[in-house]
């Protein structure tokens, strides 16, 4: 029997096919303009979404997009309820008692059989070459040497001190003494990601490679997982396959796991947080069952829930915090869909768990008051310098969650639209499958654009891109497949991909040659290096001394230190006393470009005034800024 949206005037016209048709192409068309821009301009996927310039153009594809699922309501409906039929045989061999049973593995790749099991190994081959081709080939960059650094005092001390290359000795020998902890002597953060790369450097030794190896290792683990969980929400293979091959070929993400950095682990560890917490939560228990005649009957009405799924989401989310807080996102995310499934279902079960929620989140707030030290503290340690209400207004992260692969304004309008295509998924499994995602990508939206006082960075969400990518994709799937014909549906793929194509090829030299962005201690080192003096005098904000650890005994370096709360905390005062200091020696100056903001501005104008400039803008694109001072002699000085 035909479902309708409402009956009348309006909806007979819409319906009728001249409308219709034009309504499909001009929404077909603007999706084909804004993608197509991004090819024939070259203009970058991850653009910043300055001002919300787009707010015009996306309200206008909401519009038509409405619009189109208000006319293909029916045809929406069945194909969603196909996508449905098809995955029931899959439910089955996804349930609680066939995972945690013996063979599930082998279950699970005996039944993806045919073309999907070429596509899932092709797609890992892909990854595997995309994330360790020339991995060692390219010099550490930004954030990377704090890894490195405290990694290397791991391996060579047992102790999470940063090592001195120049000095080689753990700096709690040299400068970390007393009450000095400070990030650049000692540092905990992402402690197991930390552990990881030390265990690398006891195989293979300390390297760009071996530093690397745990970060696209969890790559290729990430994508292999992927295709399982993104599976099981969408109930689509096909979806999961598309969505996969978005993900390898994502740039930022391509960043995530070639670096030497925390977020590479997070992102497949929160991938299954996110599939157990849910799993956990809409499952019920077998051993409850078994035990409802032995146990009183309040746990089986009103706390009957999957508890080895949600055993598994705990144990992930505490390991998470060793890695960064970011990942306690799921906390507001359960919370809400909590109160979403209270209201939608009324089971006594998602009542009682939101009452408990609710006194747990009443006791953490009078424990901040009543014990302050323990509180506060635990606070301070996860979640210091996160949150500040509406201290910001970071919308770049619009761009980070839904700027790919559709661009920002199509992505947002596929979601937006989304919102309401999930009222026509009939099925509820599916629908509270896809509500979950919705949840978790809008809490992390919303929280990291006004809530989170930091600046804005991919990293900080991109543990949550490929549920987003997910929905995008879905949405796409749901509403182009059923108001577009095979023949446009096939343009559209050619377009899309030739922009993933480009966008990739354009950064290819980013990705395997050198990150243009970040600087190149190593040619800064060679230049001082080359220099015929026993003696050099080295001025750097946090020298990165692994390139020149060769030239121990010839350096001393003095900290240009760097920036902080408005204040200079090495001053052009203290500068001028140095280079008094040390006028009879060669005296170097540098800093990476990206990180000019941490050098006083007086110092940096003496410089061009009297420096000589070796490297940097205006010379060369090693994005280092590198002064040579000739020394005084002693004779002219006499005279």
């Amino acid at each position: 029997m035909k479902r309708n949206f409402a009956g009348g005037k309006i909806t007979d016209w819409l319906d009728s096919g001249v409308v219709a048709q034009i309504l499909k192409y001009a929404f077909l068309l603007s999706i084909f303009v804004n993608i197509g821009s991004v090819i024939y301009e070259g203009n970058d996927y991850f653009k910043a979404l300055r001002d919300l310039k787009y707010l015009p153009y996306i309200v206008v594809n909401f519009v038509l997009g409405l619009i189109l699922i208000f006319i293909h309501k029916q045809k929406i409906q069945d194909r969603i309820d196909h996508l449905v039929m098809r995955s029931k045989v899959e439910e089955s061999e996804l349930s609680p008692e066939r995972t945690f049973s013996k063979g599930f593995i082998r279950r699970m790749i005996e039944k993806e059989r045919g073309i999907f099991v070429f596509l899932v190994l092709a797609l890992l081959v892909l990854s595997s070459g995309i994330y360790f081709f020339r991995l060692g080939r390219f010099e550490f960059v930004n954030d990377e040497y704090i890894v490195v650094d405290t990694a290397t005092g791991l391996y060579k001390t047992g102790t999470f001190y940063k090592w001195s290359w120049l000095e080689n000795k753990s700096r709690a020998e040299i400068d970390c003494t007393g009450e000095s902890k400070d990030i650049y002597c000692y540092y905990t953060k992402g402690s197991f990601h930390t552990a990881l790369v030390a265990m690398s450097y006891r195989v293979f030794g300390v390297s760009e490679w071996s530093s690397r190896f745990p970060s696209a290792i969890s790559g290729v683990i990430f994508i292999a997982i992927a295709y399982y969980v993104l599976r099981y929400f969408s109930n689509s293979k096909i979806v999961s396959i598309i969505s996969i091959f978005i993900l390898i070929l994502h740039q930022h993400l391509i960043e995530i796991f070639r670096l030497t950095r925390m977020y590479s682990i997070l992102a497949p560890l929160f991938l299954l947080i996110v599939y157990f917490s849910h799993r956990g939560l809409t499952g019920k228990s077998r051993w409850l069952r078994k035990m409802r005649n032995k146990i009183p009957k309040i746990f089986s009405r009103y706390f009957d829930f999957e508890y080895r799924y949600l055993f598994l989401a705990g144990m992930l989310i505490s390991a998470s915090i060793f890695l960064h807080p970011v990942g306690l996102i799921i906390g507001p995310v359960i919370l809400i869909y909590t109160v979403y499934q209270a209201i939608s279902t009324k089971e006594k079960r998602f009542i009682s768990l939101l009452m408990l929620e609710i006194v747990f989140i009443v006791f953490f707030v009078v424990g901040t008051k009543v014990f302050p030290g323990l509180f506060t503290g635990l606070m301070e340690r996860s979640l210091g310098g996160w949150v500040s209400l509406f201290a910001r207004r970071n919308y770049d992260y619009l761009v980070d969650l839904f700027g790919y692969p559709f661009t920002t304004p199509v992505g947002l309008v596929f979601i937006l639209g989304g919102f309401f295509l999930t009222r026509l998924i009939s099925d509820k499994k599916l629908q509270s499958k896809i509500v979950y995602l919705f949840i978790l990508v809008v809490v992390t939206a919303t929280f990291f654009i006004f809530i989170g006082d930091n600046y804005s960075a991919f990293n900080y969400v991109s543990h949550v891109v490929s549920f987003a990518v997910l929905l995008e994709v879905f949405f796409a799937f749901i509403l182009l497949g059923s108001v577009f014909d095979a023949g446009e549906l096939k343009v559209l793929g050619v377009l899309l991909f030739a922009g993933l194509m480009y966008n990739f090829r354009g950064n290819l030299k980013y990705n395997y040659i050198q990150h243009k962005k970040y600087g190149s201690p190593s040619i800064a080192c060679n230049s001082i290096r080359d220099y015929p003096s026993e003696r050099k005098i080295v001025f750097a904000r946090r020298l990165r001394d692994y390139y020149c650890q060769d030239l121990a005994n010839d350096l001393e370096v003095i900290d240009i230190l760097g920036y902080e709360d408005g204040v200079y905390m090495y001053s052009y005062e203290e500068f001028l006393n140095d280079l008094e200091k040390y006028k009879y020696d060669p005296r170097w100056v540098l800093w990476e470009e990206q990180k000019e903001y941490h050098v006083a501005y007086e110092i940096r104008h003496y410089l061009h005034e009297s420096g000589k400039k070796i490297h940097g803008e205006g010379i060369d694109d090693t994005k280092m800024e590198v002064y040579y001072l000739a020394p005084e002699r002693i004779e002219d000085v006499e005279e």
